[in-house]
């Protein structure tokens, strides 16, 4: 699941004491996505000297999507979503919705996080840690990698998310660059935004069951 934030709040649930490396390296996969799309170039975080705690969070991140993608209330919201595509955007290729769902309801788990102060706080800890210098991030990647994260960081990109008609935007990048097959075109843009907007409240409704349900099973 390419949500930054839920990863590192389910590792800081179940890791209390994580370090920020750990933490770090549990997000590190997702970023290494982004950095293929954006760079259109593969890149293997395995081709690094990784610390200890760098993999065990990596390899956290493996387990937290293996069970988060298996639970039936994911699922069920990935079927509405669907099924609010057909009806509502009937041009909308159905692989494509298919992927829609499946990345934005990923994505749009960050929104309610954050929108309480637990999930404020992880995230601001890691953004101090990864802005002050205090992973092994630059010392372990290449320059552009590390620029990327930080960004990520500086401009708190995680709180974007929440502008469906921004995600929509950006969703339709990365779609291009991964897969033109999978990009859509302008004209259906607003209702792509719409749909992400309805599949967000009903993630609203069911983020903390879901959040719970990975942290008790990974526990």
């Amino acid at each position: 699941m390419p949500n930054l934030v839920t990863h590192a709040y389910i590792t800081t649930e179940v890791f209390p004491m994580a370090t920020p490396d750990m933490i770090m390296g549990s997000t590190l996969p997702d970023f290494a996505g982004m950095f293929k799309d954006y760079r259109a170039s593969t890149f293997l975080l395995s081709q690094y000297a990784l610390t200890s705690e760098l993999k065990q969070g990596i390899g956290f991140h493996t387990a937290t999507d293996q069970v988060f993608d298996l639970l039936p209330l994911r699922n069920q919201l990935l079927a509405d979503c669907r099924s609010d595509s057909a009806r509502q955007l009937p041009l909308l290729d159905k692989k494509v919705a298919g992927v829609l769902a499946n990345i934005g309801t990923d994505i749009l788990m960050d929104v309610p996080i954050l929108e309480n102060q637990k999930g404020q706080n992880i995230y601001d800890d890691l953004k101090i840690a990864v802005l002050s210098g205090r992973t092994a991030l630059a010392e372990t990647f290449t320059p552009s990698f590390t620029e990327l994260v930080q960004r990520f960081f500086a401009t708190d990109r995680p709180y974007q998310y929440r502008d469906t008609t921004w995600l929509t935007e950006m969703l339709q990048r990365r779609f291009y660059k991964r897969n033109p097959r999978l990009s859509f075109p302008d004209e259906l843009c607003s209702g792509v935004a719409d749909m992400l907007q309805r599949q967000l409240g009903r993630i609203r409704q069911h983020s903390q069951v879901l959040l719970t349900q990975t942290i008790d099973t990974l526990k």
